[in-house]
């Protein structure tokens, strides 16, 4: 009866040992792979949920100037190029016991500290004391920055409505300046760099 050599043993056992680390290698590839697309689609929906909100507080823009911390009044949209204020419409009437409260809500976004932060307030006009709560919407942003598209079609960085001129020699104010065409918001995001992205406004207040 004959049987294997230890040549043949020692070949078998070596073949036997690459294959186990080839097929190691590649379920490791696979592995890394699979973590890594799914890192990738988690960050597409955090980002997405982020457009989607801004969208929806964009599209119920509406026109009620507030009364900040500083006892100043500040536009019903107010923005720089780092940051958006704005009164919006639409506030789910959520509270308890069916108590009324204002469908009026107050947000703000800025970025603070790699973060898209959106700002709410459960009152409209504020005191000192008033805080506000900050909900971070998207991480890993290394900058933000806002534009406004005037009537002409023209980008500013900087915008207040409603703002209301001083009177015409003739006594007549001029016409309030209504919210921009559209506003549009470039995050600068530490793993897939800079995306932009426009929203078009309701022309006029709601």
């Amino acid at each position: 009866m004959s049987g294997f050599t230890l040549l043949e043993l020692i070949v078998a056992i070596a073949i036997f040992a690459l294959l186990s680390v080839m097929a190691y290698s590649g379920l490791i590839v696979m592995l890394q792979t699979a973590d890594q697309t799914e890192q990738q689609a988690q960050r597409m929906t955090e980002l997405q949920m982020a457009m989607i909100i801004i969208s929806r507080d964009l599209f119920q823009a509406t026109g009620r100037k507030i009364t900040n911390e500083y006892e100043a009044e500040e536009a019903a949209l107010l923005g720089t190029d780092k940051s958006l204020n704005l009164t919006r419409a639409g506030w789910s009437n959520l509270v308890p016991d069916d108590r009324v409260r204002s469908t009026l809500q107050r947000v703000r976004y800025s970025l603070d500290e790699g973060e898209l932060v959106r700002t709410q307030w459960f009152v409209l006009d504020r005191v000192s004391s008033t805080e506000g709560y900050a909900a971070p919407l998207l991480k890993k942003v290394s900058g933000l920055t806002f534009r406004y598209m005037n009537e002409g079609r023209s980008w500013e960085s900087h915008w207040s409505s409603p703002v209301i001129p001083p009177p015409s020699p003739a006594g007549t104010p001029a016409p309030v300046r209504p919210l921009p065409l559209a506003v549009e918001i470039t995050l600068e995001l530490e793993d897939w760099g800079a995306i932009t992205r426009m929203f078009k406004l309701p022309r006029g207040w709601s």
